[in-house]
């Protein structure tokens, strides 16, 4: 599907950079490329099948999509399996973001309670302003080492497709202002330029039926 395909390479392209050829390599091939490193085929590969199988089983099995902290484990294991070892576990470590180096995540020590009162607070979510809300908090939070933009913009899409709200679609072309409007949500509270981002990015707000 081109929207599917334009979901998962655009939340890879926004944290890696990875260029498209080898993202349609990756997912199109039988059996890793060659001249293409084991890192990058798993990130490409790990990125649509994660992708793919949420969209199946909330629109096409009709199964919605439960927040929990298990399931947001299972999904930084789904994405990071074969590129991390501590693919599926928080850090035991302090995270800094590399655009909001002075920015404070959560205490690696307050990661289980914060992700479970996030998982709570955002079970069930029906407005782009609640998603941008929910999406600016998870990121903050930073509960993994590596892979947490991932797993935030796909727990974005899993809320979208639970609401039957088009998810907005993330890339290189709008990498800019999307960092531009989470630093305005989590430095400043003010989520009206990362609502406004989402309506635009998620081609107007049509319902999926």
């Amino acid at each position: 599907m081109p929207l599917l395909r334009q979901l998962s390479y655009g939340t890879i392209e926004i944290e890696s950079g990875m260029s498209k050829k080898d993202f349609n390599r990756a997912i199109d091939a039988n059996k890793m490329p060659k001249n293409m490193s084991v890192k990058t085929f798993h990130e490409a590969f790990n990125t649509y099948i994660t992708m793919q199988e949420l969209w199946k089983g909330i629109i096409e099995r009709n199964e919605p999509f439960t927040i929990s902290e298990s399931s947001i484990k299972a999904l930084h294991n789904s994405f990071m399996r074969g590129v991390h070892e501590d693919a599926g576990t928080y850090s035991q470590k302090v995270r800094v973001m590399g655009h909001l180096e002075h920015f404070s995540t959560t205490w690696h020590a307050d990661i289980p309670e914060e992700v479970n009162s996030w998982a709570y607070k955002y079970k069930v979510v029906n407005t782009l302003e609640d998603l941008a809300k929910s999406h600016a908090h998870f990121i903050a939070v930073h509960p993994f080492g590596d892979g947490n933009g991932r797993v935030g913009r796909a727990l974005m899409l899993a809320q979208c497709l639970n609401a039957r709200l088009m998810p907005p679609v993330f890339n290189a072309q709008n990498k800019a202002m999307y960092y531009a409007a989470m630093e305005h949500a989590m430095v400043h509270g003010r989520h009206t330029p990362l609502i406004r981002l989402m309506r635009d990015a998620s081609f107007h707000h049509v319902e999926i039926v």
